[in-house]
């Protein structure tokens, strides 16, 4: 083409765009031609991972072909729904979990159809996540929580998906994230679960999760904000005749016989195995210590034998020796009568 025949075309060109006519010169024809268009186009979904009942947005975009003077068509499990001029976005709702839907488009070229395809299955992720190694006594039925610096374990159970086997978690690609970083060591397939130590200087933890299929038409996503407690300690009485009472004492206590034992149950140390030797006990009466026999120091248990009737501040502090500022303390008054 020479330089009268280009100078013709941009003209052309121009006026056809003045009379808004959309038109493919051959240099535009040329320069997509060039182009491997297909490839330049992609297909997105917000949000990425959509769960059952949920409506997403499917957006088509491309840095080379102009998508709003294309005649795009949208079809949904084979049945076209939309057609329409520079239509890039399309909303669905999908269905129920772990039914497919197959999202297509066609956007019609000048010398071709460029076909794009997605298939969306909604699921569901669900985080169940608990602290091990936190110390609850035996008769206490709530949660055990996490304190600074307790191990926890996170699992990921997933909704709408059916393993034909506790072996088939295995064929799943877990992707792990702590605090919205990717934990590449502890992620994989079959990696369903995510043990970690949490931060001495934080409050709470976010993890999350990621599960795939190997082909990519299963995916979902799940976060949660794991808060830390603070260690603390609660008092129980025992009794000669009824055992350990399992209602915690709160505020005061009035008895009447001269002799009281207590226990006291440190609530959210890390104790792996229910093993409390590490932890220090300190038991005082007002500001005197309270030691046993011999004058050794007490451990969960104290017994208390006043001299007189009257009231008394029972106070312990506790200390977990293995794991640093990890500590509570509890206290409760005593009447004797």
């Amino acid at each position: 083409m020479n330089s009268l025949s280009k100078t013709c075309a941009i003209i052309f060109s121009i006026l056809l765009g003045v009379l808004g006519v959309t038109y493919a010169t051959p240099v535009q024809a040329q320069f997509e031609s060039m182009l491997d268009t297909a490839g330049t186009v992609t297909l997105s979904t917000t949000p990425e991972f959509p769960e059952a009942g949920q409506r997403v947005t499917v957006r088509l975009s491309s840095f080379a072909v102009d998508l709003d003077a294309r005649m795009i068509i949208w079809k949904a499990n084979g049945e076209i729904i939309a057609q329409e001029m520079g239509k890039t976005t399309h909303v669905f709702t999908m269905g129920t979990a772990g039914e497919r839907l197959i999202v297509e488009t066609e956007i019609i070229m000048p010398t071709e159809i460029i076909r794009k395809r997605q298939i969306l299955t909604p699921g569901g992720l669900d985080i169940l996540w608990e602290a091990p190694d936190s110390y609850v006594p035996p008769f206490y039925r709530g949660k055990a929580l996490p304190s600074r610096e307790s191990k926890i374990r996170a699992t990921a159970i997933p909704r709408g998906v059916s393993f034909a086997s506790p072996e088939a978690v295995r064929d799943f690609i877990f992707t792990w994230e702590q605090n919205f970083t990717v934990r590449g060591s502890l992620s994989g397939y079959g990696r369903d679960s995510f043990e970690f130590i949490n931060r001495l200087t934080e409050n709470q933890e976010t993890v999350g999760v990621t599960m795939r299929n190997a082909g990519g038409t299963l995916s979902a996503q799940k976060r949660t904000d794991i808060v830390f407690v603070e260690p603390e300690v609660l008092f129980y009485r025992e009794s000669s005749t009824l055992g350990v009472r399992p209602q915690a004492l709160q505020g005061s206590l009035t008895v009447d016989t001269q002799t009281l034992t207590l226990i006291a149950e440190p609530f959210s140390f890390s104790a792996p195995g229910r093993d409390v030797s590490h932890l220090s006990f300190d038991w005082r009466v007002g500001n005197r210590p309270l030691r046993g026999v011999g004058g050794m120091s007490l451990g969960r248990i104290a017994t208390i034998e006043p001299s007189a009737r009257g009231r008394v501040l029972l106070s312990t502090t506790v200390d977990n020796e293995r794991v640093f500022l990890q500590a509570g303390s509890g206290s409760i008054q005593v009447t004797f009568r």
